[in-house]
């Protein structure tokens, strides 16, 4: 680090260049290996090869009720115009060369229709958003979470729905990011399903 220096007065002549030890700390971003014990639904889909989802939780305390099958025998239910929370833990397989992003969708009884999103990366503590962390600073191994916020729709008609999450690159209008399922199975838009949501009025 070279630093000069200005004599005082009028004339602001410089000094002649010299040098002085600096001690910089740099503090880097807090990383996690480890994934969390305490979230219920496995997935383990991989998407674009890179990006594992292990696994989910979703609903607040007063979405969800036991003694349902369904989210490990919860039931998750909302009013249409409810936010729903959606906690997804990812794992990273390899190092990520593109801006990939996670979507969040509620489809439509018909399974068909878009009655609810949140897409891209939601702030966080640990979260690789793309203007704190981008994809390519994400290490082999490294774990992290975030909560996805999925506003149902207020004229959303009742009835079954189905949550899906997949990724996406934003540099690639209207095309996501290739996933493979747990058992294989490669969904042909990109969507896995993580489970249903009943939505009342």
């Amino acid at each position: 680090l070279l630093v000069g220096l200005l004599e005082g007065g009028e004339s602001g002549a410089r000094q002649e260049p010299g040098s002085i030890d600096l001690r910089l700390e740099i503090d880097g971003p807090a990383r996690s290996f480890a994934a969390p014990a305490d979230v219920p639904h496995p997935v383990g889909a991989v998407f674009a090869d890179a990006l594992e989802l292990l696994a989910y939780d979703a609903g607040a305390p007063a979405q969800t009720r036991r003694g349902w099958l369904g989210l490990g025998g919860a039931r998750l239910s909302a009013p249409a115009g409810a936010t729903v929370p959606v906690t997804l833990v990812w794992r990273v397989g390899r190092e990520v060369d593109i801006d990939s992003r996670p979507f969040v969708h509620a489809v439509g009884p018909d399974g068909i229709g878009l009655d609810g999103q949140s897409d891209g990366w939601p702030p966080g503590e640990n979260v690789p958003t793309s203007w704190r962390r981008p994809p390519g600073t994400w290490l082999t191994g490294e774990v992290f979470t975030d909560t996805h916020h999925v506003r149902i729709r207020p004229d959303a008609p009742a009835g079954r729905y189905t949550l899906r999450v997949g990724m996406y690159d934003p540099a690639a209008i209207g095309a996501n990011l290739r996933a493979v399922e747990a058992d294989g199975a490669v969904p042909p838009d990109g969507r896995v399903g993580l489970g249903p949501i009943e939505v009342t009025r």
